[in-house]
């Protein structure tokens, strides 16, 4: 943020110019670890207290999401975000390719980035996640070509489950898997479901949407409607799905009532 040129109040500010500039580098260095979205309504907050107070006020305003937001705000996007340096097991065990964890951490930084992101962001990540499991399969099966068929659906499925958890999905038939209750043939199943694009797209698609309506709740951006509470961003975007829709049925010469 830089200090705006022409807010504030008409009185003068003790402040010096050096010491203003210096207070919005700190509000900027302050933000800058949280989601760009959230980051600019706190800044967003910041400079019109300035325009409508000056300088104290914007001080005022920004001890203020110190104590009321930041934390909350912090502790919320930590729930959703991979935490940093935090990798699955797999890529430790000895059987991981080569590419694996290059691979993985460089996911992982753009999956903490959904957040910022739109549709098209997690629908690549889907594609390159599900691609990324497809080969760790292949590999496995090579790697271990001599062991039992049982054995290896169980290697592979552990892989895959591993790296579901990490990117915050729930893995397919777990717990009848860790109750060892899973035939080869639905362990095959619950697999192919977890190297699937389709199984990631809804997930980062459904999972960005919670992690980005649960921080705008966080900020007080919301709105309510009967008991629920959703920001005006997400009834935007609802509302903007309901027309496309009945523009489709309305194609099809299905009235809408």
């Amino acid at each position: 943020m830089t200090t705006p040129i022409n807010g504030g109040s008409r009185t003068p500010s003790t402040a010096s110019p050096e010491e203003q500039q210096k207070f919005f580098d700190d509000v900027r260095q302050t933000f800058e670890s949280l989601p760009r979205f959230i980051a600019k309504k706190f800044n967003d907050r910041i400079s019109s207290a300035y325009r409508l107070k000056g300088f104290a006020g914007a001080q005022e305003k920004f001890s203020d999401i110190i104590r009321h937001d930041l934390r909350l705000v912090e502790l919320t996007h930590q729930v959703y975000a991979i935490a940093p340096g935090e990798l699955p097991g797999y890529l430790f065990g000895g059987l991981a390719s080569d590419d694996a964890y290059g691979a993985v951490r460089s996911m992982t930084f753009r999956f903490n980035a959904l957040v910022d992101g739109d549709e098209s962001d997690a629908a690549l990540l889907a594609q390159d996640l599900a691609e990324f499991l497809c080969d760790e399969v292949e590999y496995l099966n090579r790697t271990l070509r001599d062991e039992s068929a049982p054995e290896l659906l169980g290697v592979l499925y552990s892989m895959a489950a591993g790296i579901a958890e990490h990117f915050k999905a729930d893995p397919p038939e777990w717990s009848r898997f860790t109750g060892k209750k899973l035939t080869p043939e639905q362990l095959k199943i619950a697999i192919s479901r977890m190297i699937s694009v389709r199984f990631w797209s809804r997930h980062f698609r459904t999972f960005t949407r919670r992690w980005r309506e649960h921080l705008y709740i966080t900020v007080g951006d919301v709105r309510r409607q009967r008991s629920v509470i959703c920001s005006p961003q997400w009834v935007q975007h609802w509302m903007a799905s309901r027309k496309r829709g009945r523009e489709i049925m309305a194609e099809t010469n299905i009235e809408d009532e």
